[in-house]
């Protein structure tokens, strides 16, 4: 084979490849990074009582089945939390525990009933962070009940302890394996990929290849998967992983 041909050869699969019909999400971007940054995980937030969140920002936390179990607030946004709404059943807000003299220990403990009607409040006569005295409603003080936490906007509880997001998430991967398979890649390539609320993917990121071509093969593919079906809550603006080969 002379030459010439030689590079027409090499050639022909980069240009169909370049010339093939983005999906209805349109072309992918992708983004070189270093292979030590590659995580075979799903990746979104931090989970547990993270200090790592703006102050004045609701922090929810969940159950090991993904039910709202507490959400706490820095009121004063002095870095501390001064108040917490714990919840039961379906995100019913139960009782709420303020920090009214801002000192970084709970003074005020309330329970509330339908509607957020507080039934009972309890307080602290002698310091010791342990509510001992039931005191009367009239005067008391609840502007920090005013805004409880919007549960609208609250994240929500992270995919791996939502089944049907983790469900989601195979039948996601499931479509981008189908699709690399019609590909016939033969290389080894590490990216990830992030989902919108509307299925489809963005954000490419490369961390690992055989060659760019097997990349830009892989991420053709997720092109031509997307879109997706339309996302649990808790699968939105994952960071999806994908590994094509070994």
């Amino acid at each position: 084979m002379s030459a010439r041909l030689r590079w027409l050869a090499l050639l022909v699969p980069i240009v169909l490849s370049a010339c093939q019909t983005p999906g209805p999400c349109g072309r992918l971007d992708a983004e070189t990074r270093p292979a030590s940054q590659w995580r075979p995980v799903i990746e979104r937030w931090s989970e547990g009582r993270s200090t790592d969140r703006a102050a004045g920002e609701d922090r929810a936390f969940y159950s090991k089945r993904g039910q709202l179990r507490e959400v706490w607030r820095d009121l004063d946004r002095d870095g501390r939390t001064d108040r917490r709404v714990y919840f039961i059943g379906d995100a019913t807000p139960a009782r709420v525990e303020l920090d009214l003299d801002f000192d970084g220990a709970p003074d005020l403990w309330l329970r509330l009933g339908p509607a957020r009607s507080v039934l009972e409040a309890r307080t602290d006569s002698d310091g010791d962070g342990v509510p001992d005295q039931v005191r009367g409603l009239a005067g008391l003080d609840l502007a920090a009940l005013e805004a409880l936490p919007d549960l609208a906007k609250l994240r929500p509880a992270p995919c791996h302890r939502v089944p049907a997001c983790m469900a989601y998430l195979e039948d996601v991967t499931d479509r981008v394996f189908e699709s690399a398979r019609a590909r016939d890649i033969w290389a080894r390539v590490r990216l990830s990929f992030r989902l919108g609320a509307d299925g489809c993917p963005s954000a490419v990121e490369v961390y690992a290849q055989s060659n760019a071509q097997a990349a830009r093969e892989c991420v053709a593919a997720i092109e031509q998967a997307a879109p997706f079906p339309k996302p649990p809550p808790a699968a939105v603006e994952l960071r999806m992983p994908f590994a094509w080969g070994r």
